[in-house]
């Protein structure tokens, strides 16, 4: 999925189906449905961009010329390695509501 903000700060972020048995951090309750669990994603993603959006204090990594935000168990990962071990033993490895 690629995400841009308005300042024109844009990156790509990989969103697992539920069908994968990938981590999903942005859930935090069990969804309802398929309207549900997308409502949950947009929550996530706007709380992410409202806090450091898609700026340089985010972990990214470049994949075949484009760039990706790293999802983690507190939220996309941040660059900072103090701030990250901080967050991430906050969180727990099933990320804040797991």
């Amino acid at each position: 999925m690629r995400l841009s903000q308005p300042d024109g700060h844009a990156a790509r972020l990989v969103i697992p189906l539920p069908s994968s048995g990938e981590p999903q951090y942005w859930i935090y309750a069990t969804p309802v449905d398929a309207d549900d669990w997308v409502q949950q994603l947009l929550i996530w993603i706007d709380e992410e961009v409202d806090t450091l959006g898609l700026v340089s204090g985010r972990v990214r990594t470049d994949y075949e010329g484009e760039s990706y935000v790293e999802a983690t168990p507190y939220g996309w990962r941040v660059s900072d390695p103090d701030d990250h071990e901080r967050l991430s033993a906050s969180a727990g490895p099933g990320g804040w509501n797991g």
